[in-house]
């Protein structure tokens, strides 16, 4: 039997600002619409080796493990834990004359609202991308890949629509970029579809000091939130068309944000080449001096989507989050941005980098599960 090996991870997401705006065909009725995002090391990972018969698949996570004759009968379960899956095994068609185990992990809490379905869906896409570059799929490679690779909108597209396949509804796009490539980014949207642009970001060690992640305990469902919005836009609604286009306008002031953080940053390292020592200490001062001044405008950012968000979904502030809420800006926090489409998963919490230590320790108290986490910037 011929050795194979596969083994691919990808990074979760913190969405800053923009979500729901990436759903087609939502953007398309508030150009220009941006949204923001980062990459963090929660990650999912998709393991895959040949083995002599059956098709064996692990699930470490949910303590599950199940064993098929052959991809045809993977396919006809009816398992939700297999669904994604399916629908890559469905596209790509693993011969019927290769059996192998395949072994998938996620660090993310269930419904964390970090995208670690959308991550998932990227860590199976790279990894049956090699199985089938293996000769191992009877999906013609050529007809795929360009230039024997996926492009970054191909992963996306693929990615989106297996997603929207099996979920039933639309799904937006933007927390594939991150787990494609690390990084910071800011994806444009247009009559086009979406461009990605991937800032260097030498900050984010700076802005992680900023921010705690922490899990409500309560796991949300962003499809279903997200497809009522788009249907009730649809439909008409005058008046969440106004909270559509406020959500777009903060997600501009955030894109502004870091652009301009971009700027401060080139501006530093161009202007150490030439000069002393004593003084590029003095302009290293400057720059963390205004990087502070524009960090300050992201807790404003956060308080502003939060009320938009408020108006946008009845649903989007539970009341475990409003008490994590209530927690978090009594121990020094001073805003909360919730992650994904709302209704429980994880919140950011806005912190000065002094009260973090105590800010997590007293949610802990309260029984809420702070997440470790680091961006991860690109490589």
């Amino acid at each position: 039997m011929k050795k194979y090996f596969c083994k691919v991870k990808s990074p979760s997401r913190v969405d800053l600002s923009g979500g729901t705006l990436d759903c087609w065909p939502l953007y398309l009725y508030f150009l220009p619409v941006s949204t923001v995002n980062a990459s963090i090391n929660i990650y999912t990972q998709v393991e895959l080796v040949l083995q002599k018969t059956k098709i064996t698949i692990e699930l470490p996570d949910l303590n599950k493990k199940y064993s098929f004759a052959s991809v045809k009968e993977c396919l006809k379960s009816k398992d939700r834990h297999l669904s994604l899956l399916q629908a890559q095994l469905e596209f790509w068609k693993p011969k019927s004359d290769v059996y192998f185990k395949i072994i998938i992990k996620s660090d993310s809490p269930i419904g964390a609202g970090l995208g670690s379905s959308s991550s998932l869906c990227v860590s199976f896409a790279k990894v049956f991308q090699d199985f089938a570059k293996n000769n191992f799929c009877t999906k013609p490679v050529k007809d795929i890949l360009k230039n024997n690779e996926f492009s970054t909108n191909q992963i996306v597209n693929l990615s989106s629509n297996l997603e929207a396949k099996v979920l039933k509804m639309p799904t937006g796009t933007q927390d594939y970029f991150p787990a494609i490539n690390s990084g910071l980014h800011i994806i444009d949207y247009s009559q086009m579809g979406f461009t990605d642009n991937i800032l260097n970001a030498k900050y984010l060690d700076n802005l992680e000091k900023h921010l705690s992640l922490v899990y409500t305990g309560q796991p949300h469902n962003s499809g279903i939130s997200n497809w009522k919005v788009i249907k009730d836009y649809l439909d008409g609604s005058k008046n969440l068309s106004l909270v559509l286009k406020g959500l777009s306008d903060v997600s501009k002031e955030m894109k502004n944000l870091f652009q301009n953080l971009e700027k401060n940053q080139a501006k530093t390292q161009a202007q150490t080449k030439t000069q002393t020592q004593t003084k590029n200490l003095e302009k290293t001062k400057t720059q963390i001096q205004t990087q502070s001044k524009i960090f300050e405008q992201i807790p404003q950012l956060f308080a502003k989507e939060l009320s938009l968000r408020k108006k946008l979904n009845s649903s989007f502030i539970t009341t475990e989050i409003e008490n994590l809420r209530g927690l978090a800006l009594k121990f020094g926090g001073k805003e909360i941005k919730v992650c994904g489409a709302g209704s429980g998963g994880c919140v950011l919490v806005w912190v000065d980098p002094e009260k973090k230590l105590s800010l997590q320790k007293n949610l802990k108290k309260h029984k809420y599960k702070v997440l470790d986490f680091n961006f991860v910037n690109k490589k």
